[in-house]
């Protein structure tokens, strides 16, 4: 189901805007935490000042334990990787977006995963981010 409502559209934009600020910074790190740039241990107070205010910005809730930060290739978020498959919009504050991550290199390892968008004071924010697990047949949550 791919309703297409002024809802829907601003959540998936803002999802979107979401994926690529994330990309930008973990592709970043993700070159910064190798051991020859110093690895994680020298760059995870500049990683964490880096992501705070992304987080600020399109997350519905921040909390400290999402901050236990990792970059790497290729990025956990990458706008480009992703497809909508659908956009459900469950009430006037949530939307659920589902959509097929594509690995860059390898195009037939995908994984399926699912979005819930909600709306706090008028702008639509990342709930939650889950991926389906195929094997047990269930979504299973996954850190922001």
């Amino acid at each position: 189901m791919h309703e297409m409502n002024a809802d829907t559209e601003n959540a998936q934009f803002r999802l979107f805007a979401f994926l690529s600020a994330m990309r930008e910074w973990e592709n970043k790190f993700a070159t910064l935490f190798k051991q020859e740039h110093g690895g994680p241990e020298a760059h995870s107070d500049q990683a964490e000042a880096e992501v705070r205010p992304i987080y600020e910005k399109y997350l519905a809730t921040v909390k400290a334990e999402r901050l236990a930060l990792s970059a790497g290739y290729p990025p956990k978020f990458d706008p480009d990787a992703e497809k909508i498959v659908s956009a459900e919009l469950l009430n006037t504050n949530n939307v659920i977006i589902e959509a097929l991550w594509t690995h860059p290199l390898v195009a037939d390892f995908t994984e399926r995963h699912r979005y819930t968008m909600t709306k706090r004071a008028d702008e639509w924010r990342v709930k939650k981010r889950e991926l389906y697990d195929f094997g047990r047949n269930k979504w299973i949550k996954q850190t922001l």
